[in-house]
């Protein structure tokens, strides 16, 4: 699970870059809208193994390659 979230952190700060970068937001708009998917995902002290893996192929379905 420690890896799983290991990769979330960093598919989202790729988040956050791309969309600062490209698509105009700001760091705080970027931010909020990665937090708003992890929250979609993610319930603190009741997430399993398999909502981290769906989180993570959503954050790498959002990021252009």
């Amino acid at each position: 699970m420690k890896d799983l979230i290991k990769e979330v952190e960093k598919l989202a700060g790729v988040l956050v870059f791309q969309w600062t970068g490209e698509n105009g937001m700001s760091n705080d708009e970027a931010q909020d809208a990665v937090l708003t998917i992890l929250k979609e995902h993610m319930v603190v002290g009741n997430t399993t193994t398999d909502d981290v893996k769906e989180c993570i192929m959503t954050l790498k379905g959002l990021i252009k390659l």
